[in-house]
């Protein structure tokens, strides 16, 4: 049996909220692969979640 000792603590007071962030910093960024092989891996991990979804896909029971 959990009983408590002392009352409960409460939450420390909301900050703020911080500025809005500046569109021009929040610009999406771009990858960054510069060998062949980070090329491979990067586009092989697309395809497998690709191949993975629609084998799921496939795959469930239809309803």
């Amino acid at each position: 049996m959990n009983v408590r000792e002392t009352p409960p603590e409460h939450a420390p007071p909301h900050k703020e909220a911080a500025p809005p962030y500046p569109a021009e910093k929040a610009r999406g960024a771009t990858i960054n692969l510069p060998t062949r092989t980070q090329k491979i891996i990067f586009f092989s991990g697309l395809v497998a979640a690709f191949l993975i979804a629609l084998a799921l896909r496939i795959l469930a029971p239809l309803h």
